[in-house]
């Protein structure tokens, strides 16, 4: 697998920001992140408890009912700033469904494409590279509380997933809270909510089926194959820009690259 920069850069970035738990991980049904609504304040020395991160850019905030939240910030060009979590993993668990609440109050982007805001993510392998996930990205402002969800496949042999908080290359100020991962088993399209689109009852004889929901997604060509159909979220996005939802699940045999496909079949 040809190697991305970020994938370079990021064993580097992301290394000092995570924090290792020496207790094993909890049970599938609870948030397998530690301190994931950031009610833990930070101590004296500006750590926050359960993240590993950059002493003095990651601060804990209230809001106005007391509450927490977690506030990252960056004000030097072209370096990072952020907190992170390492997550040891079950052989029995096939996808990680990611959630949290964010408000990016501003971003400005760096020189490369991975320098932006975002929620970044590294499956550390015994046997070839680190393979990489980006569960959410801002490169432009979001002002206003919004949860973002997304389910990532586990790829075969990885032992822990390390997630990353973080202004990569980047300048800017952005809060998170509720962060939450749930180890999930191989989904289906039903697991996924397949066919649960909301209806709008337009008069007492007509209904309309919003499109919205999930699809049967392809990039690059047409599927020739059943197993080569994916899953994603509508609206969204197959590269994830802007946090926008997307992908749910990959089909078997896809290009490396297919998140640079410049058409795709629904």
């Amino acid at each position: 697998m040809k190697l991305h920069p970020f994938m370079i850069l990021s064993v580097l970035v992301l290394s000092p920001l995570l924090a290792r738990a020496g207790t094993p991980p909890p049970p599938a049904t609870t948030n397998l992140i530690r301190n994931g609504g950031f009610e833990l304040d930070a101590d004296e020395s500006a750590s926050v408890p359960g993240w590993g991160g950059n002493d003095g850019k990651c601060d804990i905030k209230r809001h106005a009912d007391g509450s927490a939240y977690l506030v990252v910030a960056n004000a030097v060009p072209n370096e990072s700033a952020g907190c992170g979590q390492n997550l040891e993993l079950r052989p029995e668990w096939k996808q990680l469904k990611v959630s949290v609440r964010a408000k990016i109050e501003a971003v400005t982007p760096g020189k490369e494409g991975w320098h932006d805001c975002r929620v970044a993510l590294a499956f550390p392998l015994d046997k070839g590279p680190t393979a990489y996930g980006t569960p959410f990205v801002w490169k432009t402002a979001a002002p206003e509380w919004t949860t973002y969800t997304k389910i990532v496949d586990i790829p075969a042999g990885a032992k822990s997933a390390n997630f990353s908080i973080a202004f990569f290359g980047s300048t800017g100020s952005a809060s998170f809270d509720d962060f939450t991962v749930e180890a999930l088993p191989a989904s289906t399209a039903a697991e996924l909510g397949w066919g649960q689109e909301p209806l709008e009852r337009e008069s007492p004889v007509r209904e309309a089926i919003c499109l919205n929901g999930l699809w049967r997604f392809a990039p690059d060509k047409a599927a020739e194959k059943p197993d080569y159909w994916g899953v994603i979220r509508v609206p969204g996005s197959w590269t994830s820009w802007g946090g926008m939802p997307g992908v749910e699940r990959r089909g078997q045999g896809w290009p490396a690259k297919w998140p640079e496909s410049f058409h795709a079949w629904y």
